[in-house]
């Protein structure tokens, strides 16, 4: 994939076997290939949600730290690389689910969330139940009771909260 030059490393972006990449003429790494230039992504990003473990209430703290999920709390803090954001979105294959780097394809593990957030990968799981009558739980958490058109399964619809 790689050859060298006079003028440095050249590297191909591409498979040896382009027919793999069968989404290739609509990918965004298309301007790499034809040597056209190619703006960097728009990242969009919440900025008026508070974040961080100082915003998360004192009574919800003692079973994020129990779950092993306080580092979830830390997420929102993370600054954005739009130029990364940018390189890893444009080197993404859907085909293979990878990302296709210089030495090679290269993908996320769990163990890399596991680093990078501080989530628990071993262990119990974490879940609640599933079932349950949930016009009752929310008018016990807020006081009104919804009409079973408000939810959708077990997800109660944002129209109504509003």
């Amino acid at each position: 994939m790689a050859s060298s030059s006079s003028e440095g490393m050249i590297i191909n972006s591409g498979l040896e076997d382009p027919s793999l990449l069968r989404f290739q003429s609509i990918h965004v790494s298309e301007h790499i290939w034809d040597g056209r230039e190619h703006p960097m992504l728009k990242v969009r990003k919440c900025q008026f949600i508070p974040a961080g473990i100082d915003c998360v209430p004192g009574e919800i703290l003692p079973h994020l730290e129990m779950a092993g999920f306080v580092g979830v709390a830390q997420l929102a803090n993370f600054p954005l690389d739009r130029h990364l954001i940018t390189a890893l979105v444009e080197r993404w294959r859907p085909e293979t689910y990878t990302f296709h780097m210089p030495p090679g394809e290269c993908t996320i593990t769990l163990e890399d969330i596991a680093i990078q957030t501080g989530l628990r990968v071993n262990g119990l799981p974490v879940f609640t139940a599933t079932g349950g009558n949930w016009p009752q739980m929310v008018e016990d958490s807020l006081g009104i009771r919804p009409p079973p058109e408000a939810f959708v399964g077990s997800s109660l619809k944002i129209s109504w909260l509003d």
